[in-house]
């Protein structure tokens, strides 16, 4: 067992690196909470574009955002590079793999952690790096637009599947699936405006279409991005809970065994100074004893 010096030191280490988690995890709560406030913007947002699209009869065009010249599917799958998402970025990868077994699909993934996970099961992909703060947000939202519609329009493939962490609560993330294209799976249910007053078009229907796509496909994929960044946070807030929960039960354990070491300690000097006291006055009754018969 070891000394009472040594668990006072292991106790001290112990006490200082609780109290770090406890700061580490209020952090990551008050990410987590500033975070989820701006996704109100997202339904403001979501309501102005629903409304523009109701303008346009989608059911009617025969653009590619909307019947595709191919069927082929491409599933984007949306990790994270942090720490304690591990489970999760697997569980998205695997979601994202089991759907695509079903027939041909292409990969795009985001993030290295799940980029490494894909190379390790020997699956082909196309990969690009996350985005830690809302700048990087925003221009990888752009730059996955760019390589998405191009990708449709050039019919490389027709639909995209974005498999993402989504924080149904802070206790609980969720891997769930957004069926981005074609634009039916998400607009058909939008019927044109009722109206006896029909808009005023200054520009090709198609057109129109195609820059309210373009500007949803951006905004969508900052929001997805922005609820893996949720699932992140909860996730190492609930991690770092565990962990110094878990601390706190191995300092109960450190201090019963440091006091039991520290009464072993005390219990042995004072063994040892009664013991001493004896030898001492058996000493001077000795040396008493030789004075008198000399």
């Amino acid at each position: 067992m070891p000394g009472s010096q040594e668990l006072k030191e292991d106790l001290k280490f112990n006490t200082e690196l609780t109290d770090l988690l406890e700061i580490m995890k209020n952090v990551a709560v008050f990410q987590y909470r500033s975070l989820l406030k701006q996704r109100e913007r997202f339904h403001r947002l979501s309501g102005l574009l629903s409304g523009f699209f109701r303008m346009l009869d989608i059911n009617k065009t025969a653009h590619k955002f909307i019947r595709p010249g191919i069927d082929k599917p491409v599933f984007m799958m949306i990790t994270s590079d942090e720490g304690f998402m591990g489970d999760l970025n697997f569980q998205v990868v695997d979601s994202a793999i089991l759907r695509a077994e079903s027939g041909a699909a292409d990969f795009i993934v985001i993030g290295e952690s799940g980029e490494r996970y894909l190379k390790d099961l020997g699956k082909k992909y196309t990969s690009f790096k996350g985005a830690a703060d809302a700048e990087g947000r925003c221009a990888l939202a752009k730059e996955l637009k760019e390589y998405i519609t191009k990708g449709i329009m050039e019919d490389r493939f027709g639909s995209v599947s974005i498999f993402y962490p989504n924080p149904v609560s802070f206790l609980l993330q969720k891997v769930e699936v957004m069926e981005l294209f074609p634009l039916t799976t998400l607009f058909s249910h939008e019927n044109k405006a009722e109206t006896d007053l029909a808009p005023i078009m200054e520009s090709p229907e198609e057109g129109i279409l195609e820059y309210l796509a373009e500007a949803f496909i951006e905004h969508k994929l900052i929001e997805l991005f922005e609820d893996s960044k949720l699932s992140e946070f909860a996730a190492r807030a609930v991690h770092l809970e565990r962990s110094g929960q878990e601390l706190e039960d191995k300092r109960k354990q450190l201090q019963r065994q440091y006091l039991h070491a520290a009464h072993e300690l005390i219990d042995k000097n004072t063994r040892e100074l009664f013991s001493s006291q004896i030898i001492i006055k058996h000493k001077i009754n000795d040396a008493e004893r030789l004075s008198v018969s000399g």
